[in-house]
């Protein structure tokens, strides 16, 4: 489908190539496997497997599983419980919305319920920046738990991140190379404006 990304989107990748350019060694990487949904009377339980890796270590085969208000705010609220233990600036991290979109297009079927469908999260932070996540296939809830997942690899890399840039410009400042931590300042701002970071001292 031929949507034009919004400008969050365009912030995200450009955070992202931050990301890879400071942390890639580090970086955390979900790989979603599968996932089952069970409706009950005013709650959805969703429970779903996926592997979870760092770096360069090996892949680790997990499962979670939660019962809210619908699958998106069930498997939401899964990963929120499984890492802000961990990573407390998740804590600032709000879902907000989710919508289908169908390509008729795609269909394979007169009834064109097999199309394909572009599936898009919405989340916004505790300073009022919302980002926008996207995934596009036939299985609605593949691609709902696939956005979800994209949605917290990107925070939480977001979060390692950070850390990574701080300590740069805390090195370039015992070099007194007030230009270099000039330059990691600058990226370390990028990253704040998406989702916010408590800092402890005065860069």
């Amino acid at each position: 489908m031929g949507d034009i990304l919004r400008p969050e989107e365009t912030r995200r990748h450009h955070v992202e190539k931050i990301i890879s350019d400071i942390s890639d060694k580090n970086l955390i990487d979900f790989s979603f496997k599968g996932i089952s949904i069970k409706e009950y009377s005013g709650v959805t339980e969703v429970a779903c497997s996926y592997e979870e890796r760092r770096g360069v270590h090996k892949k680790k085969e997990k499962k979670i599983r939660n019962t809210s208000e619908g699958a998106v705010n069930s498997l939401f609220g899964a990963l929120m419980s499984e890492y802000v233990e961990e990573f407390p600036l998740l804590r600032n991290l709000t879902f907000s919305g989710f919508s289908v979109k169908a390509d008729v297009g795609t269909r394979k079927t007169p009834s064109g319920a097999d199309a394909k469908a572009l599936v898009i999260l919405e989340t916004c932070s505790s300073n009022g920046s919302a980002m926008t996540f996207r995934a596009y296939g036939r299985s609605i809830n593949a691609s709902m738990a696939r956005v979800v997942f994209e949605a917290y690899q990107f925070y939480i890399n977001c979060g390692m991140t950070f850390e990574a840039i701080r300590w740069r410009i805390s090195e370039a400042r015992d070099r007194n190379r007030e230009d270099i931590a000039s330059s990691y300042i600058s990226r370390l701002v990028q990253i704040v404006n998406i989702i916010p970071y408590d800092v402890d001292e005065k860069l």
